[in-house]
């Protein structure tokens, strides 16, 4: 049960983390989120922002949002 509350809250911050701020200022803490749009590819749950996979979420998959967006460097990509 640990590992998946993990996961949710790593999924809530890389879906946060991963849209503009202009887009991310349309969500409050306690809203609800829901994976769309990834097809089979799913979405990579990290255990920080650009750190390591932890699980993936597929569409259908929801969440809470906790904190907000978080800034983080990967592949040379900053967001």
């Amino acid at each position: 049960m640990e590992r998946k509350a993990a996961s949710l809250i790593m999924l809530i911050v890389l879906l946060i983390s991963a849209l503009p701020l202009v887009f991310a200022a349309k969500f409050n803490l306690g809203d609800t989120v829901e994976v769309i749009n990834t097809g089979a590819s799913g979405l990579r749950v990290r255990d920080a922002p650009a750190g390591s996979i932890i699980g993936m979420k597929y569409d259908g998959n929801r969440g809470m949002i906790l904190a907000g967006p978080q800034s983080a460097s990967l592949g040379g990509v900053v967001g």
